[in-house]
């Protein structure tokens, strides 16, 4: 199958292009500058906002399925920018999702547990009601809803906390054990839960759901409900970092501008009984991280 991933050398866009390779598919990535080393995947410089390129792109390839990974996912800038961050979050995927309706092709957007206000005590469904309280989040919820009325040939996967081994990019885990190898303490907050989700896991279930044709909404994270410090602990425990550097902090201590949903927590169990896919807990996925971190010589 010919897949394009758009933003193909993220974190996300890295594994789907890595294991989509591995699975024998046709892989074309889009990136703005760097580049991942994918051998026999095609590369492709676009800005997923320049619709008029993105439609000659599109036109010359002729994916049969689309992964949407680009995302303006600095929290608090999208509240300085809530223009920008509509563009990104929700014109450019529907626009994506359009040209394969008329083309028919698969569509496969990535949504968040920030949709979610967060006040519910334990694991949110899909059915669960929706109350985003940001304009990131926000832009997320109407992205899925558009798909949900005009594209039924697509799928919207909401995760959470994605981290994994990148040679270049970062991700809440690396960047929490570089500051620690620096020496710099950090103040990591123990009021917000969530399921950290490895990349590997949900590039292995999103393809999974391309292969099998799924549609709707899907919750897409790892499979253990933790607190930002507990999951902390855990990487230092994992990679063997100074965790007496990290400060047990609340949510208010942190002054940050967009609203946090206390509890982003999901269920999963629609989506292994979808795909046939088993997601990681907590310290199985960093471990897994580290594994491959190793494994090609990479360093924090």
């Amino acid at each position: 199958m010919k897949i394009l991933v758009v933003g193909g050398a993220g974190l996300l866009g890295r594994q789907l292009m890595l294991q989509g390779m591995a699975q024998g598919h046709e892989m074309h990535g889009t990136c703005k500058d760097v580049r991942v080393e994918a051998p026999g995947a095609v590369w492709h410089s676009l800005d997923a906002t320049d619709f008029d390129a993105a439609g000659a792109l599109l036109s010359k390839i002729r994916p049969a399925s689309i992964v949407y990974t680009a995302a303006f996912h600095v929290v608090d800038d999208c509240e300085r920018h809530p223009g920008a961050a509509r563009r990104i979050n929700t014109d450019a995927p529907l626009f994506f999702a359009d040209w394969c309706s008329k083309h028919g092709a698969h569509f496969t957007f990535i949504s968040s547990d920030y949709v979610f206000d967060g006040k519910k005590q334990g694991l949110y469904s899909e059915e669960d009601e929706t109350n985003p309280g940001s304009v990131y989040a926000r832009t997320k919820r109407e992205t899925e809803l558009a798909l949900l009325e005009k594209y039924p040939f697509s799928a919207s996967c909401r995760t959470s906390v994605i981290y994994g081994w990148h040679p270049s990019k970062n991700n809440f885990v690396l960047w929490l054990l570089r500051q620690l190898k620096e020496r710099k303490p950090v103040k990591i907050v123990d009021d917000q839960y969530s399921c950290p989700t490895l990349a590997n896991d949900l590039a292995a279930a999103i393809l999974a759901l391309i292969r099998l044709k799924r549609t709707g909404i899907y919750h897409a994270t790892g499979s253990e409900c933790v607190n930002r410090y507990e999951f902390s602990l855990m990487a230092c425990e994992v990679f063997g970092a100074d965790r007496s550097l990290i400060l047990m902090a609340k949510t208010p201590d942190l002054r940050q501008l967009a609203a946090r949903p206390p509890n982003g927590c999901l269920r999963i169990k629609k989506l292994e009984d979808a795909a046939g896919v088993r997601m990681s807990g907590a310290r199985e996925g960093l471990m897994k991280m580290k594994a491959e971190m190793e494994a090609e010589g990479g360093q924090i």
